[in-house]
């Protein structure tokens, strides 16, 4: 296929744009005159499907896979066979693949690195939970939304490619990525894409693949018999947490990989959350406006006009001394709500009763430069005559 074939007809898509080129086939952008919407066309190479079992099995496949609805799963809208040729239309999802970010040393956050491994994570369980397996994990095949969602493409089709060469003595997969079992013929279970997931991490983590030879059987042969170089010497700053977690899902035996996509993720989910811990920290305690708590409120709205001079003055130098204390040290919340209302320990709504509900609020810890000013605003308070309350 050749960009000269732009907008030649396939059944009722018109091709587009060329999006890539594999072992597969190809990609392209297409136009569904029928629908009236935009989607990624894969046109399956000549092998795929060349007798009737092939194309029983691939109809079989590809059903089995448009059966996943899930955010992180590119949607399969639409399969069959135009000219002769196999095509599955499925979701155009704008964006770039995972494998583009890494040969470019994208420069990611850590945490927005676990982000979409979590997220890759999340639509490989609900996969295998349905019984799908998808067999060629592979930064290639996850892609990166405009919005930042994690899309995974392609649930399926490598298990079609399988079916068709069986027996031909072909090694069916991507080598750098692949399981000890697929190479071996060994059974396939969750743990295959763990394995596959594995290798996605690493190389994510340190811009190396795990597994790298001069030719496809020394890809393969590290594989089966070599442990990838530790993933902390070349990435040093990854916590050696993250660093057990990518071992034990490459390692050999699948039995002592994870078992689940959501065993997995649920320990990256704890590292991340302890990674994020700090900033959060920092953020919970930076000095930020508070709004006049509502006694406070109440002494200034609810006092005659003579005693508002006296109770904004002495607010003015509450506020002076929290700015004081805002730009210097952190300090722990001033005061922490709770369920009787904004200050601890003040219970009284009445305005009779302010300068109690002042000697309340100077009960409670709070810096002393505050104290001194709720000091005078409570003595303020304290010498008014009966007419406080109006």
């Amino acid at each position: 296929m050749t960009k000269t074939e732009r907008f030649r007809r396939v059944s009722k898509f018109e091709l587009h744009d060329l999006i890539g080129e594999g072992a597969m086939g190809v990609v392209w952008k297409a136009y569904d005159t029928v629908i009236r919407r935009y989607v990624a066309l894969k046109l399956l190479g000549t092998r795929i499907g060349k007798t009737g079992d092939a194309r029983l099995r691939f109809l079989r496949e590809a059903r089995a896979a448009g059966v996943l609805q899930h955010p992180n799963l590119v949607t399969l809208y639409d399969l069959g066979e135009a000219e002769n040729q196999l095509y599955i239309a499925m979701e155009l999802v704008e964006g770039r693949d995972l494998s583009s970010l890494i040969a470019t040393n994208e420069p990611l956050a850590l945490e927005r690195k676990l982000d979409i491994v979590i997220e890759l994570l999340e639509g490989l369980a609900y996969a295998h939970e349905r019984g799908v397996i998808h067999r060629d994990i592979k930064p290639s095949n996850v892609r990166v939304a405009a919005d930042g969602r994690v899309k995974i493409m392609d649930f399926g089709i490598a298990r079609l490619q399988s079916a068709d060469v069986t027996g031909s003595g072909a090694i069916v997969g991507t080598p750098n990525y692949m399981a000890p079992e697929q190479v071996t013929n060994g059974p396939i279970t969750p743990a295959t894409d763990l394995f596959s997931v594995g290798c996605l991490l690493y190389e994510l983590l340190s811009y190396r693949k795990p597994f790298e030879g001069e030719t496809v059987h020394g890809v393969l042969y590290q594989v089966l018999t070599t442990d990838p170089k530790p993933l902390r010497t070349m990435a040093p700053s990854i916590p050696a947490g993250l660093e057990r977690v990518v071992g034990k899902a490459l390692n050999k035996v699948p039995e002592d990989r994870y078992q689940s996509a959501r065993q997995m993720q649920h320990t990256l989910l704890g590292i991340r959350a302890a990674l994020s811990g700090a900033s959060d920290t920092t953020q919970r305690l930076s000095p930020r406006w508070t709004p006049i708590p509502l006694p406070l409120l109440r002494l200034i709205t609810h006092t005659p006009l003579k005693w508002r001079v006296v109770v904004l003055s002495a607010l003015a130098t509450v506020v002076l001394a929290l700015s004081y204390v805002s730009r210097g040290a952190v300090q722990p919340a001033l005061l922490p709500p709770q369920a009787g209302g904004p200050f601890p320990g003040v219970t009284s709504d009445h305005p009779t009763d302010a300068p109690t509900a002042l000697d309340q609020l100077l009960a409670t810890r709070l810096p002393p430069r505050v104290n001194l000013a709720l000091v005078a605003l409570r003595d303020s308070a304290a010498s008014a005559p009966a007419g406080w309350a109006h």
